[in-house]
């Protein structure tokens, strides 16, 4: 699914801010990972987009409580309450945290 509008900075730094809460320089880098949220800010889907990001995956962004970020201003959705953004992140070996709409 393609992104409603797009993507909010705010979700943007929200998303920013929770990945570098848990991501540590390692040698595993860089993970790359396409991370779709529902409008209401609840996490619709997170995929691995390399193996090691694969297995990382949970480590990273628990399954069992996924975080719920804020939800978009209605003025900033498409009214239908089914829209979502989708995110690359990349979680760079030195530590680095990088979002971007995908």
């Amino acid at each position: 699914l393609e992104p409603s509008v797009p993507v909010n900075p705010e979700r943007i730094g929200q998303v920013r801010t929770y990945f570098q809460q848990r991501w540590e320089a390692n040698d595993d880098g860089p993970l790359v990972y396409r991370l779709q949220i529902a409008d209401s800010g609840d996490v619709v889907s997170f995929t691995g987009l390399t193996e090691a990001s694969v297995n990382y995956r949970d480590r990273i962004l628990p399954t069992e409580t996924p975080p719920t970020f804020a939800p978009l201003p209605q003025a900033e959705t498409d009214g239908s309450g089914e829209g979502s953004s989708v995110l690359r992140v990349v979680l760079v070996a030195d530590g680095q945290v990088r979002v971007t709409a995908f």
